[in-house]
């Protein structure tokens, strides 16, 4: 698969990635985006979320999903309403499988955000459907988070009228918790060191033109001053002798000076092709 010409992060989730109840840009995802920006990652984020949607709607749209965006990662956010339907773990563990080798397959990183579900859907239920997101993860080696709405689920403040989804206040903190595992992953630390490196880089090229410069500046010094000296020299019985004349300090230095002269240039040419890979990455 080709992938984009822009870096491209999906998430792929149900109503609590889908921005339900709130306005679009107040969602977790826009926050994605607008952070990503901030720190000057140049991911675009897709949000693919449906609200409703289940591990078997997953299954059955990941392929149009990665054919039509061709992601570098996506974020898994299923589960939820399986849940909340009492559907078997051992089917919500499959389908999530199923997504994360697609994705993979095509060459996506994957990550998982956990849910729970309330406890009155008894303690072996609740406990046989926490540890699907476990067990995926590990089998598959996949990064994850235990509980998405951690913070949010019990927090009446946070949640909407229904006490299930949250609320636009809510949201930053989704995004805290989603970032916590995103932030980890080695194309977010990768690029943010790439940036920093290429940053050194120019600031170290600028120096050494400085130097470049000042060196040449002391080196045509020099050689005036040895010119002139050789002027002024005339019969005096220091100059009686070729070896003693200070012209060939000053040509000397003249030779120097060219090294010099060539040395900037090149760190000039650095300089500039390090700011064009900054600019044009």
């Amino acid at each position: 698969m080709v992938r984009a010409e822009e870096p491209t992060i999906v998430i792929f989730g149900d109503s609590l990635s889908a921005g339900y109840g709130i306005e679009v840009d107040q969602s977790w995802g826009s926050l994605l985006q607008a952070r990503l920006k901030e720190q000057g990652y140049e991911y675009k984020v897709v949000n693919a979320s449906i609200s409703g949607e289940t591990t078997q709607g997953g299954v059955t749209r990941i392929d149009s999903i990665m054919s039509d965006f061709s992601p570098d990662l996506v974020i898994l956010e299923l589960g939820g309403n399986d849940g909340l339907r009492g559907f078997p773990p051992a089917r919500i563990e499959n389908n999530l499988e199923k997504v994360i080798v697609q994705a993979k397959s095509a060459g996506a990183a994957v990550v998982l955000l956990g849910i729970r579900i309330p406890t009155n859907y008894g303690s072996r239920y609740s406990a046989a459907f926490e540890a699907v997101f476990r067990n995926v993860s590990e089998r598959l080696k996949i990064q994850w988070i235990e509980f998405f709405m951690e913070g949010i689920a019990l927090n009446d403040d946070l949640l909407q009228e229904d006490r299930i989804h949250p609320n636009a206040n809510a949201q930053p903190m989704l995004l805290d918790n989603a970032w916590s595992i995103i932030s980890t992953l080695s194309m977010i630390n990768g690029a943010l060191g790439q940036a920093f490196d290429l940053v050194g880089g120019i600031i170290g090229g600028i120096g050494d033109i400085i130097d470049g410069a000042l060196s040449i500046a002391g080196g045509a010094l020099q050689l005036i001053t040895d010119v002139l000296s050789f002027l002024n020299c005339e019969e005096k019985p220091e100059c009686d002798t070729v070896e003693n004349w200070s012209i060939w300090d000053g040509a000397n230095a003249g030779v120097g000076l060219g090294d010099d002269f060539s040395s900037l240039i090149e760190n000039i040419t650095n300089v500039a092709g390090g700011i064009s890979d900054a600019v044009n990455p």
